[in-house]
């Protein structure tokens, strides 16, 4: 019998609960290894803005397996060759940023789904699949049933095709994030003008498309900036259901300058 390591974070999603997990933007194993055994549920192993090959992705894949944390994959960009790669390497959710419409949902899907889902590349010699031409069947089998796609909501044209984007997502199975910053972004037109991160219309994007994701059974992946409980509850507040904390460079910059004021402070006090 073919089995795999489980999805973590859709197992819990599907029991009602929500998962826990990590944007993980540093690429060295020890990370992943502390992050799995200390109980997170999921990573998410970004592609899309850090420089990272894809044999030092699989060997995050690997480690992650070990340590018993889900590995998610933000692939640069909706290109078949991405996905593939990321998902013959093991990833067991693939991330697609910039999605603009039911036609980019499709060909995203085509990339990561075995027929009769998709068109996903056909070859039983690879990691997923534990080079074995035996698991063929069961694989994509179980590959189409427990590997999610997740979609990101970052630009103005998202939001006008929300129904036809949420329509070619499988409830149970596929999810969504809201880009919020990109969306504020995307809103910029003066060059004179600092970006407004806190534009009027992000918030009624999200008004539009939480609640008919939510109708139609599709979980919600945020991200929590403060690593508490109220980062936590803001995120809840929020409708998702995958939460993952700020990327660990990020917290880690923040233990560093924490640090380093705390030794500005010692000099003070022995001055």
């Amino acid at each position: 019998m073919f089995e795999r390591t489980p999805n973590k974070m859709l197992e819990k999603i599907r029991a009602g609960k929500a998962a826990y997990g990590m944007q993980s933007y540093i690429h060295t194993p020890e990370l992943y290894e502390v992050a799995g055994w200390a109980g997170l549920d999921f990573t998410m192993i970004d592609m899309e803005h850090c420089r990272l090959n894809y044999e030092t992705m699989v060997n995050i894949i690997r480690t992650c397996e070990m340590s018993g944390i889900t590995p998610l994959v933000r692939v640069p960009a909706n290109e078949p060759m991405h996905i593939r790669y990321a998902l013959e390497s093991g990833a067991r959710g693939v991330v697609v940023p910039h999605i603009k419409s039911g036609a980019d949902v499709r060909k995203a899907q085509a990339a990561l789904r075995f027929p009769p889902e998709g068109r996903a590349g056909i070859c039983p010699a690879v990691r997923a699949n534990k080079y074995a031409q035996a698991n063929w069947e069961e694989y994509m089998k179980e590959s189409n049933k427990n590997t999610c796609l997740i979609v990101l909501f970052e630009d103005v044209e998202a939001i006008e095709n929300v129904d036809e984007i949420l329509a070619e997502l499988v409830p149970g199975r596929d999810g969504y994030g809201m880009g919020n910053a990109d969306i504020a972004h995307a809103l910029y037109k003066d060059a004179s003008e600092p970006v407004n991160w806190r534009h009027p219309y992000i918030a009624e994007a999200n008004s539009i498309v939480v609640p008919k994701a939510k109708k139609l059974g599709l979980f919600q992946q945020n991200m929590a900036f403060t690593p508490d409980v109220e980062g936590i509850k803001a995120c809840r507040a929020n409708g998702a259901d995958a939460i993952m904390f700020h990327p660990d460079i990020d917290l880690f910059q923040r233990i560093c300058i924490g640090l380093a004021e705390a030794g500005k402070e010692a000099d003070k006090a022995e001055a």
